[in-house]
Parts: C-alpha cells; structure tokens; sequence
C-alpha cells in the first residue's frame, strides 16, 4: 500500500496518530499496517469459508399425487371462477337473459303465440303451424316485414320457430 506523500517517511505511532485525525476508518489503517503474511492468511481463511458454505437445499422428490392435486384443485376453482364471472359479464351484457316482449311488436300477419328477446335477437313461437304451409311468397313478404319490426325494437335478427322448437 501506498502511503501519502507527507507520510512517507513516518513512523508506525506518527501513522497511528494521523489515522485517528484522518476520515480513514482505524479498522482500514489497522489492515493496511499488518503484515503480508497476516493477510495472505485472512484472505485463505476467507475462501475456505466460503469453500465451507453449505449448498441450497433442493427438493430430492417429485412432488406427490396429492400436492399435484391440491394443485390441479385450485387451478380448477380459479377456471370456473373465470368462467363463472365471464357468463356473469356476458348475460349483464346482453340485458339479464331472455325477456318476454309483445308478440304484438311485430305482428305482420303471422301467427305468433309469443316472443321473446336476448340482446340483439327476437326469438318467436308459431302459434298456428298451417302457416307453414302458406305459399312462399306470402311467408317471405310476412318474414321480411317481421325482420323490419324487429329492426324497430332494437334487434338485428328474428327467429321464428314451431311449439314443438
């Protein structure tokens, strides 16, 4: 170690003295003054400590089936808790499910037994099924004034369906 100019030429007490003056911690000065040998066997002690230091513990096993379990468990409860509160979203959404409207909304001459509505689409009962058996025509006139009132109530398709489904 080199030493500052202006104590080049002074003595271990005029160091020491100099040392308790200076911002130098003592314990850096005490270190700087000992002996080569003192240090070259601070510093081997030092790497057999840390030649010592004992490994991490790592698990030796795979886990078990039953902390797979547990663990496919909760990944289960977490899915249909996802799956819960998106359907939750998606019916909040689309108004709270079906909801029974006037059949009389759009009455165009077919015989409707009822309606109902979920989001954008009408979904409506035949009540008589002879008019299926009216001339195409005449149905697809009553179908496209029945797309057009359903337009009206805020909904972009209409399904028109028998008592049996």
């Amino acid at each position: 170690m080199r030493l500052p100019a202006h104590l080049q030429g002074a003595t271990e007490r005029d160091i020491a003295i100099a040392a308790t003056s200076s911002a130098v911690p003592r314990h850096e000065v005490a270190r700087a003054l000992e002996p080569p040998e003192a240090r070259a066997r601070r510093r081997s002690t030092l790497l057999q400590f840390e030649a010592d230091a004992p490994a991490p513990v790592l698990p030796d096993r795979a886990p078990t089936w039953r902390e797979r379990r547990e663990v496919l468990w909760a990944a289960v409860a977490v899915f249909l808790a996802a799956a819960g509160f998106v359907a939750f979203t998606l019916l909040r959404a689309s108004g709270g499910g079906w909801q029974g409207i006037d059949a009389g909304a759009i009455d165009v001459g077919i015989p409707l037994a009822g309606a109902q509505r979920l989001g954008t689409q009408v979904s409506a009962t035949l009540a008589d099924t002879a008019w299926l058996q009216a001339d195409e025509a005449t149905r697809r006139e009553q179908m496209e004034a029945a797309l057009r009132a359903v337009d009206a109530v805020g909904a972009d398709s209409f399904v028109l369906r028998d008592a049996s489904g």
